[in-house]
């Protein structure tokens, strides 16, 4: 097995908190982990809706890029 391959399924999650409250982080790791967890179910659904609708790519100013249906 490959170096590489001995870490799929693995992830390193790095943060800024270190407010403790007393012995534990205010922070759990759970509530830190479960926004980016949220975030692939997120991105996911978007590129099932893109594969299946006709999109192009829109840009403004006060927008950020990103994408359209046609």
């Amino acid at each position: 097995m490959s170096e590489a391959g001995k870490l799929d399924g693995f992830w390193l999650l790095v943060t800024n908190h270190t407010e403790k409250d007393g012995k534990s982080f205010k922070v759990s790791p759970e509530s830190a982990i479960d926004p980016y967890r949220e975030k692939v179910v997120i991105e996911s659904a978007f590129r099932d809706i893109k594969s299946y609708r006709k999109t192009k790519r829109a840009a403004r100013k006060d927008w950020q890029e990103g994408y359209t249906c046609a």
